[in-house]
């Protein structure tokens, strides 16, 4: 629990990153629109030089095949596409476990999403170890909570606290990563809004993978580099702060109070501070449901391509280039690579179909 603690000390310390103008925006698509392109070109040659050889002469049939599939894959559908309904929490759940399951720090020590903390783990329990239940302590422990005591007098407070900094860590990296993720996604002509009707979050422009995409490799860069959106900076260090005050029950021995933060251990933990849902329905008062389509993605588009021989090379060069553009905190531009990559390759197919 020490690297936890240790972690979550420094997580406040990362300088702000600043905002791109405009200007320097269009630059660089253009360079990463650049890069693409020679890519495109270089591997180009490649495929003619191949073309010429009988194996690539029979694999048209298997290459046409694969070209309908990215075409499709890499095509904005419109009018019965297959839609998924999908929450920020789910969303995030997900990516933690990865995270802890990966061996990442923090999300490995807390692992909150694979195992997360039951108030048995931190001793209030009134079984002997064989299932029979010790009737008197169960009774004491249930009066307790039901009288908001103290939890000094059965289990040692700084667990509890050590479990609110994993619950407060991973609310303010899952929600600094979405409003990251909020501003790539409307760098690369795509958008969010929101239905007045259904409440529903409408993800237009990029298809289900590429959003989580999205959303994780922005949760990847701020865990690498640290909180930098000052409202989350101020409402995790007052949620550091809280947890420090006297802890008591509040109605059943999984709901502890340290100050205005009231943490739930369950299966499904919650952790609400002042009244904001920090974790567990919804990260740091965010509770958006998103409704995108499943039927497109660029990201799948560009695996389509991998097995096509005239472009394999091409897609994994982009493949490559779009993942270290995303090691370093670049979303938008390494979607609007794929983006490139697709729309080049489906430009070339259509040219050799009307040759």
């Amino acid at each position: 629990m020490k690297t936890i603690v240790m972690i979550f000390a420094v997580v406040l310390l990362a300088a702000p990153v600043m905002a791109a103008n405009s200007s320097s925006d269009t630059k660089l698509d253009q360079s990463i629109g650049k890069s693409v392109d020679d890519m495109y070109k270089r591997n180009l040659a490649k495929s003619q030089s191949l073309g010429k050889k009988e194996a690539e002469t029979n694999s048209r049939g298997r290459d046409h095949t694969n070209a309908s599939s990215f075409e499709r894959s890499g095509s904005v559908q419109s009018g019965g596409a297959a839609e998924v309904a999908v929450t920020i929490d789910q969303i995030m759940a997900d990516a933690f476990a990865q995270l802890e399951h990966d061996g990442i720090e923090p999300f490995a020590s807390c692992h909150v999403v694979t195992s997360p903390l039951l108030p048995t783990d931190i001793g209030i329990n009134a079984t002997n170890g064989y299932g029979e239940i010790y009737v008197h302590a169960a009774q004491y422990y249930a009066e307790l909570a039901r009288q908001n005591q103290s939890i000094n007098a059965i289990i040692n407070p700084q667990a509890v606290r050590e479990y609110i900094s994993c619950l407060g860590g991973y609310g303010a990296y899952g929600y600094e990563a979405y409003i990251r993720a909020q501003k790539a996604i409307s760098g690369y002509n795509a958008k969010l809004s929101r239905n007045k009707k259904t409440k529903q979050i409408v993800v237009s422009g990029i298809g289900y993978e590429d959003f989580v995409n999205t959303i994780v490799a922005e949760l990847k860069y701020v865990i690498a580099h640290g909180l930098t959106d000052a409202g989350v900076k101020r409402q995790f260090s007052r949620l550091m702060a809280d947890k420090q005050r006297p802890c008591t029950f509040l109605k059943a021995t999984e709901n502890i109070k340290c100050g205005s933060t009231v943490v739930t251990m369950d299966a499904l933990p919650k952790l609400v501070s002042s009244g904001v849902n920090i974790y567990g329905n919804g990260i740091f008062g965010f509770s958006g449901s998103f409704k995108v389509s499943t039927s497109w993605s660029y990201a799948s588009a560009l695996k389509d391509m991998s097995s096509d021989s005239r472009y394999s090379r091409f897609a994994a060069d982009v493949s490559r280039f779009a993942d270290e553009l995303e090691s370093r905190g670049m979303t938008k531009e390494a979607a609007y690579a794929r983006k490139k990559a697709v729309n080049l390759a489906n430009a070339s197919s259509r040219t050799q179909a009307e040759q």
